[in-house]
């Protein structure tokens, strides 16, 4: 097969990003993939040169950094060059060296942990938590909820950004109390934070070192396996999987993988028999 043009990689991505319409996230994750690639083979790569040295790569990468960024930065670069595959602008080879993810191990906060996050975080972080504590919410979903979802009883009714899908949960009082106390004219969301996420996350490892509390890893989504646990300890797993928002035919199967944790709770160990004394 002769080809008169073969695109680099970074020309093909951006031909890739127009075809397919993607969000602005799904967009920024495919760049950096194609990103990181580029550092490792050069800027001038093409297609054909990036699909031959895709093993190599990979295995740099696992060499050097996470395999979960590895295994995703693997699966874009592949549906990538298999567009372009099927544009007859590259061959990818058959066997592409794959990436072996170690076993899951999802990390919640217990209650003890919680309430120090609460003790010592600002308005804007004790809001959050209440929030994600009590609904579960996905942080994109945190920072986007608004006053006008909220009923005169307390339910918040949104559209989950992430599935699409409608949804429906009971606040606590606590929750919309610590978000009135944030509420800022002109700024309708439940959690009105004034500043950029990257500055939340730096706030964030600043609360966990004044409370005490370990957050390396553990961010709002760790509260949301949490509550998510909690819930599946009190009414199954099927409860769990509806307050996160997935799919009944898929969902439990996604709790179970991806949301439950062990030691979230505080409870006292396990002891034998007391001694009977003379």
């Amino acid at each position: 097969m002769t080809r008169l043009c073969v695109p680099t990689l970074k020309t093909w991505l951006r031909l890739f990003l127009l075809e397919r319409a993607l969000s602005p996230s799904s967009a920024k994750a495919y760049a950096t993939a194609v990103n990181s690639f580029l550092k490792w083979s050069g800027q001038g790569t093409t297609v054909q040169q990036a699909a031959d040295s895709l093993s190599g790569f990979v295995a740099w990468r696992i060499a050097t950094g996470s395999p979960y960024t590895t295994f995703f930065y693997r699966r874009a670069l592949l549906t990538i060059l298999r567009q372009a595959e099927d544009r007859g602008l590259c061959v990818i080879p058959r066997k592409v060296r794959g990436v072996r993810l170690p076993a899951l191990q999802p990390k919640g906060f217990s209650d003890a942990e919680i309430r120090m996050l609460l003790c010592f975080a600002d308005p804007w972080q004790r809001a959050a938590i209440l929030l994600v504590r009590c609904a579960a919410p996905r942080r994109g979903d945190v920072f986007r909820v608004r006053w006008s979802q909220v009923s005169p009883t307390g339910v918040l009714r949104f559209i989950m950004n992430k599935p699409g899908e409608r949804h429906a949960v009971q606040l606590w009082p606590e929750v919309i109390a610590a978000c009135e106390a944030i509420r800022c004219p002109g700024d309708e969301r439940l959690i009105s934070w004034p500043t950029t996420m990257s500055n939340w996350h730096k706030r964030w490892e600043r609360l966990g070192r004044r409370a005490g509390v370990d957050v390396n890893g553990r961010g709002l989504q760790a509260i949301r396996r949490t509550t998510s646990s909690l819930v599946a300890k009190e009414k199954g797993d099927y409860a769990a999987a509806k307050l996160l928002g997935h799919s009944p035919a898929s969902g439990v199967l996604v709790f179970q993988k991806f949301y439950r944790v062990g030691e979230i709770v505080d409870e006292i160990a396990p002891q034998p028999p007391p001694l009977e004394f003379p």
